[in-house]
């Protein structure tokens, strides 16, 4: 039996999807959290969490346009992908950041630059999960922007009310926070608060994507 071109490359992007898919579930089966209970309290979330203390043991840069994400609205490709091996305690995780080819439409732009942080789940290579994204900012193009989570939850963004609280997590202690109405143009009156980072300083992008997908249970 011979299959076409086309058919062959729709059968491995399915094949791929349902691999991340798989690992995902494995990921949650595999996670410490525990489902609350009918009628009890929903648990709250440390906001400063344990410090996410690592060291980089491999850098690799990737081909432009080799590393690929299947979005919901279809697949993106990255360019300036780099892929990082680290170690934390005894434990090894890869992660790779990459900006997106073309950029996405995202306040009043249609090219805004986009930097994703991705976590390998498992072993495989198809095994890659988004853990944060990061806005190109209106104030320089090598600053972006990343969502802060409100304490407590993981889901919501924090404000400017709760920038005290936000300050006690280690690596948001000196980092450049500001408002989200001072960073896009095209917002107003937008209290939110965004974590500015340069796009060459990994160790930042991999420290603060890990500690949200810590709060939102997708990273270990």
């Amino acid at each position: 039996m011979t299959v076409s071109g086309q058919t062959a490359a729709e059968i491995r992007m399915l094949l791929d999807d349902i691999d991340r898919t798989s690992g995902r579930i494995r990921g949650l089966l595999n996670s410490t959290a525990t489902v609350a209970p009918p009628g009890s309290e929903p648990a709250i979330i440390d906001t400063a969490g344990d410090p996410i203390d690592f060291s980089i043991s491999d850098t690799k840069a990737l081909p432009p346009r080799s590393f690929t994400y299947r979005w919901p609205t279809g697949e993106a490709k990255y360019v300036d992908a780099t892929r990082y091996t680290v170690r934390r305690d005894d434990d090894e995780y890869v992660f790779v950041v990459g900006s997106e080819e073309g950029g996405r439409s995202a306040y009043r732009r249609a090219d805004r630059g986009r930097i994703v942080v991705f976590i390998r789940q498992t072993a495989s290579a198809n095994s890659y999960y988004p853990l944060l994204e990061f806005a190109e900012s209106d104030l320089t193009t090598d600053l972006y922007a990343a969502l802060i989570p409100k304490p407590g939850q993981s889901t919501g963004r924090a404000t400017v009310d709760d920038l005290d609280t936000v300050r006690r997590v280690e690596h948001l202690r000196q980092a450049d926070l500001r408002r989200a109405d001072e960073v896009f143009d095209s917002s107003a009156k937008a209290p939110t608060l965004r974590i500015l980072v340069r796009r060459d300083d990994a160790p930042l992008l991999i420290t603060h994507s890990w500690w949200v997908g810590r709060l939102r249970r997708t990273a270990p």
